[in-house]
């Protein structure tokens, strides 16, 4: 996999930082009811060599810029070859010293392949958050691990892992679940359960999804393809253009909007009024597009904002 040095990414951070806050999702409902935009931050943590992730964190923090740092389980397959238990504690600790926030990355696909008929997602949820409080570490933000080998699809192609909870579940029309085969719909109805027992207070998926408000669109920036493209995604739509687009319920689909929903205007300063020409989805060269990914970020409003460290570490 090819990776980008860190620089460049800050080539980004640098300029917007003086201009518009950097936040950690758990921040968001501040925002909302401020009215005033924000860069709610998020950091899928995987395969990744931890003193490199530690160093570009403190370039984080030296430009004013606090996130979210979403950790998978301890001793996750995925990232136990990279490091130990121990290791992981200790940069998640010095993260949160930072003045950064940690969650916890799940991903109840896996869990549920092992077939262990005694198996209870709601306990291994419970387990995994345990484990990060017992070492001193304030949790009360989640959000999924996209495993491409393992998801479960409905019959419109739309992931269903959203389904296993109630709170920031996707389809409408539970428990009948039409448009979900047989085999899916049983193992959803044996381990869905509610994150109201657990402390958890954020899902910061897309739309991010809070206790206060439900679920918030912004617009939307995410590297998921810069290994494979090397592009950046930005999703720009006129709902969420300064705007915080507030909803008691999803869609399946995270770029579909709910048809209930409340605009919440923020402030306009910077605004550009070339934005029409990327309504929707669109995908600019990372390095390249630089400066115009810098432009559309100052100055359309909010985004919710997905990094990958191992791509540029």
């Amino acid at each position: 996999m090819e990776t980008y040095n860190y620089k460049k990414i800050f080539e980004i951070f640098k300029n917007l930082s003086s201009e518009i806050e950097f936040c950690k999702i758990s921040e968001i409902d501040e925002f909302v009811e401020n009215k005033k935009k924000a860069i709610f931050l998020k950091h899928d943590i995987h395969g990744v060599n931890l003193e490199n992730l530690l160093k570009l964190s403190e370039h984080e923090i030296k430009l004013s810029i606090r996130g979210t740092y979403y950790f998978m389980p301890l001793n996750d397959p995925l990232t136990k070859k990279f490091y130990s238990v121990r290791q992981q504690i200790s940069t998640m600790l010095e993260l949160q010293k930072m003045g950064h926030e940690i969650g916890l990355h799940f991903n109840p696909e896996f869990q549920l392949t092992k077939k262990n008929k005694d198996f209870i997602l709601s306990d291994y949820f419970k387990l995994c958050l345990d484990e990060f409080r017992s070492e001193g570490l304030i949790v009360n933000s989640f959000n999924l691990h996209g495993d491409t080998h393992l998801k479960r699809k409905d019959k419109n192609n739309y992931n269903i892992a959203f389904e296993f909870f109630s709170e920031i579940a996707r389809h409408q029309d539970f428990p009948e679940y039409k448009n979900i085969n047989e085999a899916d719909k049983k193992v959803i109805l044996q381990n869905r359960f509610s994150i109201n027992n657990y402390n958890i207070n954020f899902c910061g998926d897309y739309p991010v999804w809070s206790r206060q408000n439900k679920f918030i669109t912004t617009n939307f920036f995410s590297d998921n393809l810069l290994s494979k493209k090397k592009t950046i995604k930005l999703l720009i739509r006129k709902e969420t253009y300064n705007s915080f687009l507030l909803s008691s319920n999803q869609p399946p689909g995270s770029k579909n909007l709910s048809k209930e929903k409340k605009i919440i205007k923020t402030d306009i300063s910077n605004q550009d009024e070339n934005y029409q020409d990327i309504i929707e989805n669109h995908d600019f060269e990372f390095g390249k597009d630089n400066k115009k990914i810098y432009q559309l970020l100052r100055s359309c409003g909010s985004f919710t904002m997905l990094i990958h460290p191992q791509f540029y570490l």
